[in-house]
């Protein structure tokens, strides 16, 4: 880099400003007159535009009074009368020539009825412009207007003046007289303008058209015209003055004047302050040189003593005192050097505490690979002390693995110029540990590198904290299994390899039996005992190469690969079941369990990980519906299921709003007077394209997504309304069950409290409404349940247990719950007439339930055998087909007024 002394920039610097000082003294003097003088153009300019107004208001003023005394002439008087357009136009064309219509170009005189008589100046003998049809446009009387047309593309620009004929005799209007001056190429216009202006170009435009002009030089008028606007009237250029006024007649458009004047006043302004400019340019010159020599003899004699004690600073320690000079300037200069130099030793200070006391391992290596800086942490991590380190190579400190990693980042770092980061594990007396390190290029003025600087951070618990959470996300915490995610992808990997090989792969989808009950009375410990048993037998009955998986809850997933014949699953499968049948024994208890088993085939039945796991969890489900503790393969039937159960639950969706749902009514006679005060309410579903739909088949449905909720109050609405309605037509105690799913009970926000609340509603007594629920639900131990059954019996509503005898219950239970009816399940009641063991059931449960003092009902009473049956052994109510099927309500009131009374008749005749 080229330098320079000191004093010669600063003797430079003194001529320069020297020099800037004259032209400022002469400066704002040539600005303010040439201000003076850009004020005298715009107040001519002003003082021309008043001018201008007065002389076209003048002129246009003579021409309306020569109109005004053509429009009373007699002879036009005249000639409008007695209809003589030759006589008007003698008249007007005499005036147009004389030389006081010089300067009207076209006159029409229009009679009261529309017809014209044209007359025009010699101005517009080549222009066939339609002057008459002009005329009949509504203009103004007595004030002059723009009227505009065009011809043969050409727009022309007139000022019209529109006078009132008057008879004098009669006082009336006898007709118009219009008066027309054309703005285009008008000669004495543009001419008393030049006149006014002076200028050396002129022009006269309407919307941006000019309508005349006149320059006396070519180019002029280019000039003229160049901006698009004017401000405050006046522009002024190198050499021209550009003026802009407006021209306004009566009521007429405004009409832009430009003119063109010749700008010599500025040029001799200018010319007068340069040459004085050069003058005193001369003076500063010699001045300046006088200057710069004392100047410089000053400088010299205080710059050198700051120069030697800046050059002879020490490295280290304190530096000397500056000793003070001549100017105080330069004392300043000194005394900041030294505080200067004081700072720096301090902030050496401070970076080296931060560096040695940083956690992290901080060091700078230049590009030979040399330590230059080493952090306490960096020495530490090898036994050695900063300054043994520095000066020493890679080599001296690191494995060859690790220098080879080293230098391979260093070389992207020097070649791109760019920071990098990499992880590294690093043997210490402390064990394994792994470092963060973030190095970053050094620059020195030209933006190359010329050092390194590394930043080492230890990651290690980190590392350990992202090992802990991916095992927590892919692995169960209870046993230590891969989840359904890791599960997955393992699924997935293996069904990879197996494509290479055309080799069979099976998935086993497991499900303990009975697991929530056992879970829910034994405890959750016993039950996180049992689940982790599962999986230790599970895993202990696996090859290497499979893998076993907790799904989630009580299920656990066995993935086989590599089969050789699909046989070999079904020996595994035979091997978990024995082995999970084995008693579970702990401290406290021992349990039995069986499960479930679907099983699945890679790739006749799915070749993804996520349909082959649906398709095993199809067939483990279908094993629990066909009684549990057995195992089921997966077939393309059970894939039909899922898809209808699919259809069927879309479906569901909309049938409550679409009104597809219906519920009919069945009747439940009282077998020691035959008489009805109660009905079964059933709901039915008449889908639009599949017709009825059994309960059996979408009730389900409902249950599992949920939609049971909505239904079953939807139901106890409509039979709370129609028992309302019965017990006023029919009998006043009348009673309608419904039956409420378990899915009902077991959901928590399902609180029962909006029914009561319809009941209230409709003015209605608990004892209205019969809950029917089935005889399992009184063996679960949810307190949910158990509590939804006393809110029942606080409301004053009965509760009938349906389908009796193809549950567990247990007699405590009966009791417990207050029951108030046992309702026999249809099985048992249809071979009474043949089966022994069924008339012993029917009639031991009638007798247990009336010692219990609970009513019993018979369901699917068919023949009257069964009804004088049941009757005899003291059954109280019976309802089936022998007395009705389930019916409309409008059908129930006819069957309850006509029917009944010859049904009962017809059974107490034939017995």
């Amino acid at each position: 880099m080229q330098t320079t002394r000191f004093s010669t920039v600063i003797l430079s610097l003194v001529l320069a400003l020297l020099a800037i000082a004259s032209a400022i003294l002469l400066i704002p003097a040539f600005n303010g007159a040439n201000e003076a003088l850009q004020h005298e153009i715009k107040h001519a300019n002003k003082r021309d535009q008043r001018t201008l107004n007065s002389l076209m208001k003048a002129q246009f003023k003579n021409i309306e009074q020569i109109s005004q005394e053509l429009s009373n002439t007699y002879e036009v008087h005249l000639g409008l009368n007695e209809n003589d357009p030759d006589n008007i136009s003698q008249v007007v064309e005499k005036l147009l020539s004389d030389a006081s219509g010089q300067y009207i170009d076209a006159i029409v005189v229009e009679d009261i009825d529309g017809s014209s008589t044209v007359s025009i100046n010699a101005s517009m003998l080549n222009l066939k412009l339609s002057l008459a049809e002009l005329s009949k446009n509504y203009n103004p009387l007595s004030t002059w207007t723009s009227v505009y047309t065009e011809l043969e593309g050409k727009q022309f620009s007139l000022l019209r003046l529109t006078l009132p004929i008057v008879d004098e005799q009669f006082g009336q209007v006898i007709g118009r007289l219009h008066t027309y001056v054309l703005l285009n190429d008008n000669y004495w216009i543009i001419n008393q303008l030049q006149e006014l202006f002076g200028s050396s170009a002129i022009s006269l435009s309407s919307r941006e058209n000019i309508l005349d002009s006149m320059e006396s030089q070519p180019e002029q008028l280019h000039r003229l015209h160049a901006p698009v606007t004017i401000e405050d009237g006046v522009l002024t250029t190198e050499n021209d003055i550009l003026r802009e006024h407006y021209l306004r007649i009566g009521n007429s458009d405004d009409y832009t004047v430009r003119s063109l004047l010749p700008n010599s006043a500025e040029r001799t302004l200018l010319d007068s302050y340069t040459s004085n400019l050069y003058y005193a340019t001369l003076q500063v010159v010699i001045l300046g040189i006088i200057t710069m020599l004392i100047i410089r003899y000053l400088i010299t004699s205080s710059l050198h003593p700051l120069t030697r004690y800046a050059e002879h600073t020490p490295e280290s320690g304190s530096p000397s005192p500056f000793k003070s000079g001549l100017f105080n300037e330069f004392n300043r200069v000194g005394m900041a050097i030294e505080k200067m130099l004081q700072r720096i030793r301090e902030h050496d200070k401070h970076l080296s505490s931060i560096v040695d006391n940083s956690p992290d391992l901080i060091f700078i290596k230049d590009t030979e690979n040399r330590y230059r800086l080493v952090s306490k942490q960096m020495a530490r991590l090898v036994n050695q002390n900063p300054d043994q380190m520095v000066g020493g190579l890679d080599s001296d400190f690191w494995t060859d693995e690790q220098i080879a990693k080293v230098r391979q980042w260093d070389q992207q770092v020097l070649s791109n110029s760019l920071p990098v980061q990499y992880e590294i594990p690093i043997v210490t007396e402390k064990g394994s540990r792994t470092f963060l390190v973030s190095k970053f290029p050094i620059l020195d003025d030209h933006n190359k590198p010329y050092a390194i600087g590394g930043i080492a951070t230890d990651i290690t618990k980190e590392k350990e904290s992202d090992e802990l959470i991916w095992r927590q996300a892919n692995f169960d915490i209870l046993t230590g299994l891969p989840n359904r995610r890791m599960f997955s992808d393992r699924i997935e990997q293996s069904i990879k390899e197996s494509q290479k090989t055309d080799q069979i792969c099976a998935l086993l989808f497991l499900n303990l039996d009975h697991f929530k009950e056992i879970n829910d009375s034994k405890g959750r410990e016993t039950g996180d005992l049992l689940i982790r048993d599962t999986a230790r037998r599970l895993q202990s009955c696996s090859s290497d190469s499979s893998t076993v998986a907790r799904i989630g809850g009580d299920e656990f997933a066995v993935f086989l690969n590599n089969l050789s014949h699909l046989n070999d699953a079904e020996k595994v499968v035979k091997y978990l079941s024995a082995e999970l049948a084995k008693p579970f024994t702990s401290a406290k208890d021992t349990v039995y369990l069986s499960s479930s088993i679907g099983i699945a085939f890679y790739p006749s039945d799915a070749n993804t990980a996520d349909s082959l796991i649906q398709c095993a969890n199809q067939a483990m489900y279908t094993a629990k519906e066909r009684g549990r503790n057995r195992r089921n393969y997966f077939t393309a039937t059970m894939q039909d299921s899922i898809q209808n159960k699919i259809i069927l639950a879309n479906d569901l969706r909309t049938a409550l709003a679409d009104s597809q749902l219906t519920v009919l009514y069945q009747p439940i006679i009282n077998l020691n007077d035959h008489s009805v005060h109660k009905a079964e309410a059933l709901i039915r579903w008449r889908h639009p394209t599949r017709g009825f739909i059994s309960p059996a088949e979408f009730i389900p449905i409902a249950e599992e997504n949920g939609l049971i909720i909505d239904i079953g109050s939807w139901v106890f609405r409509q039979a709370a309304r129609q028992v309302k309605s019965w017990r006023t037509s029919l009998q006043t105690d009348f009673q309608i069950s419904v039956n409420m799913s378990p899915a009902q009970f077991r959901y928590e926000s399902n609180d029962l409290y909006d029914w009561f609340e319809f009941l209230h509603q409709q003015e209605l007594p608990g004892k209205a409404i019969v809950v029917e629920m089935t005889e399992g639900l009184l063996m679960d131990t949810n307190p949910i349940i158990s509590s939804k059954l006393f809110l029942l019996s606080d409301a004053g509503m009965e509760v009938s247990l349906d389908d009796f005898g193809t549950g567990y219950s247990s007699l405590s239970y009966l009791k417990k719950f207050d029951i108030d009816y046992l309702k026999i399940d249809q099985s048992f009641v249809k071979n009474l007439e043949n089966d022994p063991d069924d008339v012993a059931l029917c009639e031991s449960i009638i007798m247990m339930a009336h010692r219990l003092g609970i009513k019993v009902i018979a369901e699917g009473v068919e023949t009257a055998q069964q009804y004088d049956l049941l009757k005899a052994w003291g059954c109280d109510y019976a309802q089936g087909y022998l007395l009705s099927k389930p019916i409309p309500a409008s059908e129930f009131e006819t069957w309850f007024a006509d029917t009944l009374a010859d049904t009962t008749t017809g059974l107490e005749t034939s017995h």
